[in-house]
């Protein structure tokens, strides 16, 4: 049954229901695709957040435990190394090193390692049980900058995602030639 209005036809009710089934059907297609494409975008941006605050922890935890250094033993200056050995204050010698982490390694497919840190008290002839500093290194280096400094340069993965830095790291408690 047709309705005629003004001259002109109007619409049935099932030709309503019809264009509405149709916007429907496009609204969800649609949804799912911007779903899809999009959380597939927050997932990296979530794991590039992770690995952004990993680095922050971590470097907090290099920092802390290379400014207690007063001199650095290895690398020596203009060398570059995967690891590091500072003596500190009471002569004690800290040792910051990486160690492969099979798990993350097999499930990335490529090394990662974690960031370690040691202190063998020279007088007590004992080493400290290695504290994690550092997790989901892919390479990380220590360039000595002279005696009292080092340049940390790192790159981190998680799956896909990947968030390098690259911070130099001052020795607060070195001598200086001033104070020679």
């Amino acid at each position: 049954m047709e309705l005629e209005t003004f001259g002109k036809k109007a619409v049935t009710l099932v030709e309503i229901l019809v264009v509405a089934l149709i916007l429907g059907v496009l609204l969800a297609m649609m949804t799912n695709f911007f779903r899809f494409f999009f959380g597939r975008s927050v997932t990296q941006v979530s794991q590039k957040l992770a690995l952004q605050m990993e680095a922050r922890r971590g470097l907090v935890n290099i920092f802390s435990e290379i400014q207690e250094g007063i001199e650095l033993m290895q690398p020596s200056p203009g060398q570059t190394l995967p690891y590091l050995v500072l003596r500190d204050y009471v002569n004690n010698l800290h040792f910051i090193f990486q160690k492969k982490c099979p798990s993350v390694s097999d499930r990335s497919k490529t090394d990662i390692y974690n960031l370690y840190s040691s202190i063998h008290d020279i007088e007590k002839s004992a080493t400290s049980q290695p504290k994690e500093i550092l997790r989901n290194v892919e390479r990380l280096t220590f360039t000595a900058h002279g005696y009292n400094g080092v340049v940390v340069t790192a790159t981190l993965r998680d799956g896909t995602s990947t968030f390098s830095f690259v911070n130099l790291v001052r020795l607060k408690n070195a001598l200086t030639d001033d104070s020679l």
